[in-house]
Formats: structure tokens, sequence, C-alpha cells
């Protein structure tokens, strides 16, 4: 089984922090280092980005090693000479490699989960009655003669 290490975006005590998980076999094909991918790391799902592929871990783990969730880019976010730029800059300020990473990306490429759009239905009115409103359960605004479209 191969393993990655991962900068995850996310807030961490260490400097040179990084988290070790395993790659799925469906997706072994795609890895390579500098692309964003989607992991679960305390209950949550995150965005990181992949600093190095390898075959065998030897670090003591302390619990069991997570896959990954998924691919967010199949195109590396950073290529090999950013990459050890952050490196660099995380030494150098004594910043995490996570924060580094993410602050130097493009606001494009952090991408997050999209979004869906919903148009709920506008206010319906009834000829000569009260309009009715699907928002306010039943009932509307007074002295609204336009219907209105609530969008999240």
């Amino acid at each position: 089984m191969q393993f990655i290490d991962v900068a995850v975006n996310t807030k961490t005590q260490k400097i040179d922090q990084v988290f070790t998980y395993s790659i799925p076999p469906a997706l072994l094909p795609q890895i390579k280092t500098g692309i964003l991918i989607e992991v679960s790391f305390r209950n949550r799902k995150l965005q990181g980005v992949i600093l190095n592929i390898i075959r065998h871990t030897d670090k003591n783990i302390k619990g069991k090693i997570l896959p990954i969730i998924k691919i967010l880019d199949p195109n590396p976010v950073l290529d090999s000479i950013r990459l050890e730029l952050t490196k660099w800059i995380s030494a150098h300020y004594l910043t995490p490699i996570g924060e580094t990473i993410f602050a130097m990306l493009p606001p494009v490429a952090k991408r997050t989960v999209p979004k869906q759009i919903i148009k709920l239905q506008a206010t319906i009115y009834q000829s000569r009655t009260r309009p009715v409103s699907p928002i306010l359960g039943g009932q509307a605004e007074m002295g609204n003669p336009q219907p209105r479209i609530y969008t999240l």
C-alpha cells in the first residue's frame, strides 16, 4: 500500500506538521505531488496538498491511517519549485507548512465544495385574496403588490 504526506489547510502548532494518508487503489493512477485533495481531518473535510508520495511508512502510527476522500484538482496547483519555496518560507519564517502553501495559492485554486443555488418559488397570489408565501408558511407581507423571489 502506498501513502502520501499531506499539508492540510488548518492551523497547527508544529512548523513542519504534515499528515500521512493512504491512497485508495482507484485514485492511485491520478496521484502526483502538488495536487489538491480532500481529506478527513478530525471529523471535518479539509483541503490538502500532496507533498510526498511514499511506498511505506516508518512512522509510529498512533491510530489507523485514513484514506484520502477525493481529488479536487488533478492538475498540480504547485510545481516542485514552488513546493520547495513554501518549505523554505515555512522554515525561515517559522510558519506551518499548510498555512504557507494555502497562502501562496491563488483564490481560484482554493476550491471549495460547490454550493448549490436553490431558487424558491415566487410568492403565490390569488385573485382578490391575501397572497400566500411559501417562505412565511402561508402568511404574506401586507402592502407588497409584487411577488418576491427568494434565493439561497
